[in-house]
């Protein structure tokens, strides 16, 4: 199975830290030892999340990422990269920001695939926060944090964050085609100068993306509204109801 991840751009200058990485790992069941600043340990989590999430590869082509002490191992990074049209470079391996950048596409990567193969599990309310109890306890205090990292908006309850949650997820991890954007194209004031040309073209995809962004916020917002009003829970014991 074959589709292209993108990274946000304003997830580039932003990259998920080592512990959040961690995370990730351990939801997906890696048991291995896991630091961003040790290459080697790093190395082994590829190989890892290659053959036994991901499997992409053949059996036998997996042989130079599993070599993971090989002088030649960046080269297979960036072939195997390459292969999964990952937007990072295997260039940027060396640095921490680069290793990171890598590690979280191949994991989202891979959370993907597993959510593909249990996509009728899921559907059936396993994440919805609907077949759980979220009033209240450590799963609230969970979903609390979970909206906090997404940036939804505050004040909604446990139930409603983790919907949203799961919408802004989905919207991330879609599969998407691989196209060029040419800005002379795009809608811009006419500057006679194709660097200011450039520019303004820019800035207006930044604003449009605000834009939508805001919308969606807006839109969590109404639902929650919608929530309290369209299934009002009532407490006969505190008045009278009904005529």
């Amino acid at each position: 199975r074959l589709f292209a991840h993108q990274l946000p751009d304003k997830m580039a200058a932003q990259v998920q830290r080592p512990n959040a990485l961690a995370r990730k790992l351990g939801v997906l069941g890696y048991a291995g030892r896991f630091e961003l600043i040790d290459e080697h340990a790093c190395r082994n989590v590829v190989a890892w999340l290659e053959d036994v999430k991901i499997r992409f590869l053949a059996v036998d082509e997996r042989t130079t990422l599993r070599s993971t002490s090989a002088a030649t191992w960046t080269v297979a990074l960036g072939q195997y990269l390459e292969k999964l049209e990952c937007p990072c470079l295997a260039t940027t391996w060396p640095e921490n920001d680069g290793r990171a950048a890598i590690l979280d596409f191949l994991i989202n990567y891979a959370v993907t695939l597993v959510y593909d193969d249990n996509s009728d599990y899921f559907r059936g309310g396993a994440l919805t926060g609907q077949s759980m109890e979220v009033d209240g306890g450590e799963t609230a205090a969970a979903a609390a944090k979970i909206g906090q990292h997404l940036h939804l908006p505050a004040g909604l309850d446990p139930a409603a964050t983790l919907r949203s949650a799961a919408r802004a997820i989905r919207a991330q991890q879609q599969p998407r085609p691989r196209q060029v954007l040419d800005l002379r194209r795009l809608p811009s004031v006419d500057t006679r100068d194709p660097v200011v040309q450039r520019g303004a073209a820019i800035l207006r995809l930044l604003h449009i993306e605000r834009m939508r962004l805001l919308q969606t916020h807006f839109n969590d917002c109404v639902i929650a509204v919608q929530g309290l009003t369209a299934n009002p829970k009532l407490d006969p014991s505190l008045g009278r109801v009904g005529i």
